[in-house]
């Protein structure tokens, strides 16, 4: 025999809860109090797809929508954020010396993938000097493609997004 209880304890002090918490008014100030203590700029961090890192950042001028977000961001916490650019697609991309941006294969949409993501993305030395449009104080981390086993690859990823992003930054 199975006994169904409708109104258990619990049940009960949750619909009480409910109701005095919707007799409750709350008033938010529109400034933090000056005792407020910031908010870690670490809280904050984003992971962004390699094939879709131009279209943030900006690929020949900086995406102001994106660039006055992060500057926020920074403004209010006084530490810049976190972005790590590669994600799912970093084990897809591969370098080639003399791109400028990035070169996507993407497959065709279907009803079941209405927004396919790119099967190859290949990228240059320009790819890596986009973070130049970041606020100053952004900490980037660059993906690697670790899972095609290439070491040359992954290696000249690295030279280019280390020297590629430095120099951007010195000017």
């Amino acid at each position: 025999m199975v006994k169904i209880t409708f109104f258990t304890p619990q049940l009960l002090f949750i619909c009480v809860v409910v109701t005095l918490s919707s007799a409750v008014t709350v008033e938010i100030p529109v400034t933090a109090p000056s005792a407020a203590p910031k908010v870690p700029g670490s809280l904050f961090s984003l992971s962004i797809e390699h094939e879709r890192w131009l279209d943030w950042a900006g690929n020949t001028s900086r995406n102001e929508f994106f660039f006055n977000v992060l500057d926020n961001l920074i403004s209010i916490t006084d530490e810049g954020p976190q972005i790590r650019i590669g994600a799912d697609s970093e084990d897809r991309t591969t370098y080639q010396q003399g791109i400028e941006g990035v070169q996507l294969d993407i497959p065709g949409p279907s009803s079941d993938v209405p927004y396919p993501e790119a099967s190859n993305v290949t990228v240059g030395d320009g790819f890596y000097e986009a973070a130049r449009f970041l606020p100053p104080g952004t900490h980037v981390i660059w993906g690697v493609n670790l899972k095609a086993d290439n070491i040359t690859q992954a290696v000249l990823v690295i030279f280019s997004s280390y020297f590629r992003q430095s120099m951007s930054h010195k000017t």
